[in-house]
């Protein structure tokens, strides 16, 4: 029988001599008193089958690396794949097909830059925009109809590239534009004075009614702004021009009479007694605004008192009746 140090060399020799490609760990005999060791038996089947997971996982881990370097080479690896079924498909298809599958191709020309840019060219800035102020345009996304509108109204060969701009993205409409154009208005302002019109809701309408009295002329457009920011109604500003009191103000002085409630039926009976003539939009509003009626000052006048009272001396008067 032999000895355990001979059983040792032995396992030992069968071990390096184990040199088969096709015999892997779990073909490994145990001699000896290894094989009937349980736990030893138990040890060798688990490192079997952790080497059985550590191949899968080198040959998963290869795989992913191949696929990894055919799409950064190949651009798109599911392109590649189609491409080479259609080829073979090809050697047993009808020899007369021509029908192809196309991946990730565009149908846009490409060229829509070009033609913005060229049609832009054609039209009547004051200064020729340039490729860079072109190119901000297109990605305002401002119509190129847009452009060739505000070039039809007469107004392009006014502005440069960013007034153009400013318009589109503040939504002045075509529309209000030539509202102005036909007041005969839009030359008189720049772009940012539409804008600040528009922006303030100031209705072309109540332009019309201001160059129908001939005061349009008379207000820049901050005063037109403000007049109607603060709620001057058409009726208001035609009743002061009906009495031939209008040409005496100024848009504060019409504010401030129409913010005070001093009616247009008071302003008609200090023009009829002649007494309006004698005061400023001030002492107009201090009349009111202490209660003297009406009635009061055409008794005045009824009486000839009223040229040789000052509005103060009228309310003094009004308040000791």
């Amino acid at each position: 029988m032999a000895s355990n140090k001979e059983k040792y060399q032995s396992g030992i020799k069968n071990e390096l001599n184990n040199t088969d490609p096709e015999v892997g760990e779990e073909d490994f005999n145990p001699t000896g008193d290894q094989a009937f060791d349980p736990a030893f038996q138990d040890s060798h089947r688990q490192s079997g089958s952790r080497s059985g997971v550590s191949k899968r996982n080198r040959t998963l881990l290869t795989v992913a690396i191949v696929f990894l370097l055919i799409w950064i080479f190949q651009g798109n690896p599911f392109s590649m794949m189609i491409n080479a079924a259609n080829s073979v498909a090809g050697l047993f298809g009808n020899e007369n097909s021509t029908e192809q599958v196309v991946v990730g191709e565009s149908n846009a020309s490409g060229f829509a830059i070009l033609d913005y840019t060229e049609a832009i060219n054609k039209l009547d800035f004051r200064s020729q925009p340039s490729t860079n102020e072109i190119t901000a345009l297109y990605q305002n996304n401002v119509p190129l109809e847009y452009v060739q509108q505000l070039d039809d109204l007469g107004i392009l060969s006014d502005m440069d590239y960013q007034g153009v701009i400013a318009l589109y993205v503040n939504s002045i409409s075509i529309e209000y534009l030539e509202g102005l154009d036909d007041l005969g208005y839009l030359d008189e302002l720049e772009y940012s004075e539409v804008i600040g019109l528009y922006a303030n809701n100031v209705p072309v309408s109540f332009l019309q009614t201001l160059d129908r009295i001939n005061y349009l002329d008379e207000v820049d457009y901050s005063g037109i702004i403000g007049m109607y920011a603060n709620g001057i109604t058409d009726e208001f500003i035609t009743g002061l021009n009906r009495i031939g009191y209008l040409d005496e103000l100024d848009y504060t002085s019409i504010i401030g009479l129409y913010a005070n409630g001093v009616t247009l039926s008071f302003l008609q009976t200090l023009s009829q007694v002649d007494y309006l003539d004698e005061l400023d939009y001030a002492q107009v509003i201090g009349l009111y605004v202490n209660g003297v009626t009406e009635e009061f000052i055409k008794e005045l006048n009824r009486r000839d008192m009223l040229d040789d009272m000052n509005f103060t001396e009228v309310i003094q008067m009004y308040q000791n009746n």
